[in-house]
């Protein structure tokens, strides 16, 4: 309504048809339609839907498709009118997004984020709004996601995203950064190919790749129903129905713990290594920002701490686990009742997991490390000596899993680690572990030099052991990206050697110094040198030797924690004759990674340590970079570096459009064959190649499969031996990168075991017996693979060795259960679940039916197996380890064994099993007359005799006191000699009127008296028995009286 009272549109033209409602218009000055039409006054300040208008005009005008508003990022689900009329469009309802920048599809929010950052800075970024870093759930909603990114045109222009999977232990298998369960996988082909690359890209096509975590990619947050947010912990046991405490507590072992407890609660929250399971939220929610430490489980999960937690709806996560191995492999490691789905089951089980009924966990996660001695040269101190803590063999130490392992000196002869455990356990075998050797790098003694190290991803570390050998000036750059590594201005500049002793620690290259301490010269020239950094909360801290915190050579505090450090870059000035590092590094596919960067003029080349191409004629690779991507195939690692002989093979060229072979790196003059086409080099993206050498014919092909797509050949009459491999690259590139599929060692290595109670009583491991004769077990030529030996016959000791034969570096664990925690004898173990699908089996060895459970066991334990499963009453299976699918309440297992009352045979997808191997002594061994000490029948019990009342020990040499004792499970000592009787007097006591017989005076011995005619005892029986008692005096006597004649 206008000041004059009259009614406009709100384009000011004359509101010259109205259609009021009854008793309108009203006082007010705006109006509002109702369903029927009719209009009403309302209050200008209250909020209401809105109509918008268009003026009439041409219909090319408006929008022909859904497509054309959607690369407007007019996404919104309705009703449109384009062109052709009104029609329905939209990919999302962003109104049920709170923070307006989302995407919705079905229970959650999206947004994507086009702004390039680590894995690391991503997720940080997501959780610092409430989110966290879009973890695939199902296929239909990576469709959802792809088809909204296909469509909106700025989003449409990027190829690749991270998404939140993380390879947590290195072993392929990844957790999810929101801790919800991982069953959708779409890699693509070959992947994952590297062990390296923790983090996950999301290529252009919807395929993932295994990526390095410190490349800088956008990114996509998602918000779904299960996250709660971060709240306040209950302050009293009213707060919460179920609380666990586990020191590698994630958010995905707090939810599948609360779900799995007896009466599943709705809530579950984690605070540090705390879980929190309940019915209902009454403590106060705080600012999602306050939850953001990581895990103590994985450092990609955010938890709360100091009293917040994260909390998550459990009933909003899908149950998928089909086994305890699923939620083994996604970071679910408490023992614990979790619910799953068995395979082949039709419903959902409660079970229990990672048992210690199993007698197959690994046992150093409980080991300190000052008890695990870790060495190599048994009986050597000299300097050929390596001596390490329990940090650099366990298998899975997570501070220890990528950059330090144990191994041997050189020359050594004999190489062991050696564990001390916690207590007396049932070793029932171990594991072990070959990484590749390390990461070596030369960089040349050139001033105010930085040269990047994209090998190595710091993500989610805290620290970094290496080597170094160099006569001064050893520097590093700790920073954010691979890019700023590349760059070298921003980061934690760290001088371990400035020169003359001193070391500094720089915020920034070329700024202030933070820290400057003098020492005692602490490069060499001419050895290896052990060295370590961390930054840890903020605390940069650089050391000597090879264990961090110990060795402190200098700190500085970073108050701000200005940088996540993801990234590496190496610095000197001058160091002649350049510097030697190496960096630990394990990476199962045997890919190898190099890096060289262009010279200001000319050429410049580098031996590549870790590719061995001795025993190989062919070589595939990648490779990213502008021009001159080049390789030398070399008879010698010397040659390698000089490059006078050898194959010289030019990838791109100047032009990055040429291919050349030539006879060496530095022959002038024409090329022995060359070719031209499109472009053979790319600044962005990886290509790959193959090249060989067989039989003097050299070829180079693209891809990665030999002898497919080969595009340069020439044959070399006088054929060179080939065993090792330079990289090169010319001035006016900016760098070259090599991913290199290394040829596998074909040299496995072996291992023997030794047991006891002791350092200094140690036994072989004989399949058979106890003997100096040592059951050798061998190991893998594959890289990084586990390799599990377990004993036909497991042994109790304290003290585990194990010693090695060709290898150059091994991790391992010891695999069992603590004595005191384990079934000793064989018999009844549980009720376990076993899986329907007959490819999949918990007890994999099928006998089939059999009669009874007896009948059972005596099969499976003939085989060598360690426990006998019955099924159904008669269904009988065998295996080595059990627990696969969890164990489940004994009631549930109710069908009793035929023939054998009291024994329980399975159930309707369940297993009773049987323990079938002995971990005991036999029964305690019996001595005539004598009553041993104890029945007891474990390991090291000693076993001694007391002779019976009325016996005493044999006389003279006989009479020395001996002792059996329990090792293993064979009585071990010598028995004594039976007990003798003791003895009554020689002569047998003469009474009146009676005569006495006998024929012994031993204990228990007896003598018979006769009354003599006339004469009768009391009760007027004519004979009674004496005994030889234990006083060594005959009785009772009787004493024979003169019958009454006349009574």
């Amino acid at each position: 309504m206008t000041a004059s009272s009259s009614w406009k549109w709100d384009d000011g033209s004359s509101a010259s048809w109205t259609n009021w409602a009854a008793n309108q218009p009203g006082t007010e000055k705006c109006a509002t339609q109702n369903e029927t039409g009719s209009w009403s006054t309302t209050p200008c300040s209250e909020t209401h839907p809105v109509t918008c208008e268009k003026p009439a005009g041409s219909p090319d005008a408006l929008p022909s498709t859904c497509d054309n508003l959607y690369s407007q990022r007019l996404t919104l689900s309705g009703t449109y009118l384009l062109s052709g009329g009104h029609e329905t469009c939209g990919l999302t309802d962003s109104s049920r997004c709170p923070d307006g920048v989302s995407y919705a599809f079905g229970r959650s929010c999206y947004e994507f984020v086009l702004s390039g950052r680590t894995f690391e800075s991503a997720r940080q970024h997501c959780v610092s709004h409430g989110k966290q870093l879009y973890s695939p759930d199902t296929g239909e909603d990576a469709a959802m996601l792809r088809n909204a990114i296909s469509k909106i045109t700025e989003l449409a222009e990027v190829n690749n995203w991270f998404i939140g999977l993380y390879d947590l232990d290195l072993d392929h298998h990844y957790t999810t950064t929101d801790g919800s369960a991982l069953f959708y996988y779409n890699w693509a082909a070959s992947e994952p190919r590297s062990n390296y690359k923790r983090c996950v890209r999301w290529g252009d096509t919807g395929t993932w790749f295994s990526e390095d975590c410190a490349t800088s990619l956008p990114f996509i947050c998602e918000t779904n129903s299960g996250y709660q947010g971060c709240y306040n912990v209950p302050s009293s046991t009213s707060g919460y129905r179920n609380k666990v405490v586990y020191p590698r507590m994630t958010l995905m072992t707090c939810r599948k713990y609360c779900r799995g407890v007896e009466r599943p609660q709705l809530y579950a929250g984690v605070s540090g290594q705390t879980c929190y399971c309940m019915s209902s939220l009454t403590t106060s929610k705080v600012a999602d920002s306050a939850c953001d430490a990581v895990c103590p489980g994985n450092p990609v999960q955010t938890c709360g701490e100091n009293g917040v937690m994260t909390v998550l709806v459990t009933v909003m996560y899908n149950i998928r686990e089909a086994s305890c191995e699923d939620l083994y492999n996604q970071g679910v490691v408490m023992p614990g009742w979790y619910r799953i789905f068995p395979r082949g089951h039709g419903s959902m089980a409660r079970v229990y997991c990672h048992g210690q009924e199993r007698a197959n966990d690994f046992l150093l996660p409980s080991v300190q490390d000052s008890d695990i001695a870790v060495s190599s040269s048994e009986g050597t101190t000299g300097s050929g000596a390596i001596s390490y803590d329990g940090s650099y063999g366990r298998l899975f130490q997570e501070s220890a899993s990528l950059y330090d392992a144990w191994r041997p000196a050189e020359n050594d002869s004999n190489s062991y680690a050696s564990v001390t455990l916690p207590e007396a356990s049932y070793i029932t075998g171990f594991v072990t572990r070959k990484p590749l050797n390390w990461l070596e790098k030369f960089q040349p003694a050139t001033n105010g030099f930085n040269f990047p190290v994209p090998e190595l991803d710091l993500s989610g570390l805290t620290s970094l052991t290496f080597e170094v050998k160099a006569c001064k000036h050893i520097g590093m750059l700790l920073t954010t990206s691979a890019g700023e590594a590349a760059r070298g201005s921003q980061g934690y500049k760290i001088m371990i050697d400035r020169g003359g002793g001193t070391s500094i620690i720089q915020l920034d290259k070329g700024s202030e110094v933070k820290v400057s301490v003098t020492n005692t010269k602490i490069a060499d020239c001419a050895e290896y040198k052990a060295f370590w950094v961390s930054w840890a909360n903020g605390v940069i801290r650089a050391g000597a030797g090879r264990r961090v915190g110990t060795g402190t050579i200098m700190s500085w505090t970073d108050s701000q924690r200005r940088y996540t450090v993801t990234s590496l870059a190496l610095l000197t000035w001058g160091s002649f004759p350049g510097l030697h590092w190496r960096f630990p590094i394990t990476e199962p596919q045997g890919l190898v990674y190099a890096f060289i960067r262009a010279p200001d003029s000319g050429a410049s080349k580098s031996h590549v340590a870790g590719v061995d191409l001795s025993n190989s004629t062919f070589l595939s690779f990648s490779v990213r970079g502008c021009y001159n991507a080049n390789i030398m195939l070399a008879e010698s690692a010397t040659e390698a570096e000089s490059g006078t002989e050898g194959y010289y093979i030019i990838i791109g060229g100047s032009s990055g459009t040429s291919a050349s072979i030539k006879r060496s790196f530095s022959q002038s003059g024409s090329n022995a064959a060359t070719t031209t086409s499109s472009r053979l080099t790319n600044c962005t993206e990886y290509l790959s190649y193959w090249v060989s050498w067989r039989d003097g014919l050299i070829e180079l092909g693209t891809g990665q499969q030999y002898g497919v797509g080969a595009f340069l050949n020439w044959t070399d009459s006088n054929p060179r031996t080939v065993t090792a491999l330079a990289i090169s690259t010319k001035a006016g590139s900016s760098g070259i990168e090599f991913e290199i599929n290394a040829p596998e060692s074909t040299q496995s290595y072996s291992s023997r075991l030794l047991y006891g109670d002791s350092e200094n009583d140690l036994t072989y491991y004989d399949a058979t017996n106890d003997s100096t004769q040592a059951v050798t077990f061998d190991g893998s030529s594959v890289p990084y693979q586990l390799v599990y030996q377990y004993l036909e016959k497991p042994k109790v000791a304290k003290h585990v060795r194990l010693e090695f034969d060709n290898t150059d570096r091994v991790r391992f664990d010891i695999l069992g259960v603590p004595l005191s925690q384990f079934a000793q004898d064989k018999g009844h173990v549980g009720c376990f679940v076993e899986s329907a699908d007959g490819t999949d089996l918990d007890l994999p060895f099928l006998v089939g039916n059999l009669p009874n459970a007896t009948a059972c066991m005596l099969s499976c334990e003939a085989q060598g197996y360690r426990y006998a499963g019955i099924a159904g009453g008669v269904n009988c299976s065998c295996g080595t380890t059990i627990g696969r699918y969890g164990m489940v309440k004994d009631y549930e297992c109710n069908v009793q064994c035929p023939n054998m009352p009291g024994y329980k045979c399975g159930g309707t997808g369940r297993n009773s099993i049987y323990q079938i191997w002995e971990t005991t002594c036999p029964e305690v061994p019996s001595v005539q007359f004598a009553t041993p000490n104890t029945t007891d029948r474990v390991h090291n019990t000693v076993v001694s005799y007391t002779c019976n009342p009325g016996y005493i020990k044999p006389e003279g040499f006989y009479s020395a006191d001996k002792v059996v004792t329990c090792r293993q499970t064979t009585w071990t000592g010598e028995l004594p000699n039976p007990c003798r009787p003791i003895e009554c007097n020689s002569t047998v006591p003469s009474l009146p009127h009676s005569t006495v017989n006998w024929t012994d005076i031993t204990y228990l011995s007896t003598a018979t008296y006769t009354c003599d005619t006339g004469y009768a005892l009391p009760d007027g029986s004519t004979t009674h028995v004496a005994h030889c008692q234990i006083s060594e005096e005959w009785g009772p006597l009787r004493h024979c009286q003169r019958k009454c004649l006349f009574c």
